[in-house]
């Protein structure tokens, strides 16, 4: 009898396990989806300085000139997005923002 349980119980763990090893029931958080680790992808990346958001948004859009937005919000900073060869925002791309200026 503890035989067949446990066949039973091996049987529903492979039901819920799809080829990559990762279960069904698993959903990605919404917004930026998963990073090739599995964990969350960030959708803000802070940078040091305004050059090196500009950079890695540059990188991030495969050499493509970034778009920069001034904070949206109280509390929000300063930020690029990647953009694609038309110059339009990528819509899985991430905020690279950078600490407003002392002016």
């Amino acid at each position: 009898m503890k035989f067949f349980y446990l066949t039973v119980l091996v049987i529903l763990v492979l039901l819920n396990l799809v080829p990559d090893g990762s279960c069904r029931g698993f959903k990605p958080p919404a917004g930026r989806g998963v990073g090739p680790s599995g964990k969350p992808m960030d959708h803000f990346q802070d940078k040091n300085s305004r050059k090196a958001a500009e950079d890695a948004a540059r990188n991030a859009g495969k050499g493509n000139k970034p778009i920069h937005h001034s904070p949206h919000k109280p509390g929000q900073r300063p930020h690029f997005h990647p953009a694609d060869k038309n110059g339009e925002k990528l819509n899985k791309g991430q905020h690279y923002s950078y600490p407003k200026g002392r002016g």
